[in-house]
């Protein structure tokens, strides 16, 4: 079982929500995650990050668990 990190899964949500509702582009988003301190693993674009998260089947669910 995968449990959101009750830091960052809010935000995260909230970001492919946005997207997803198809009124903000990848460039709002990226500054939604900005404004709201989405912590990053490694430095860099934060456009970059988002789109990565976007493109990553694991944030939306789609991953195979034990096999």
């Amino acid at each position: 079982m995968v449990i959101p990190d009750p830091e960052t899964g809010p935000i995260v949500k909230r970001m492919f929500e946005r997207y997803v509702a198809g009124n903000v582009s990848l460039e709002e988003v990226s500054l939604l995650a900005m404004e709201e301190r989405l912590p990053l693993k490694r430095e860099g674009n934060f456009r970059a990050v988002v789109q990565y998260m976007f493109k990553n089947s694991f944030y939306y669910g789609d991953f195979l668990f034990k096999k």
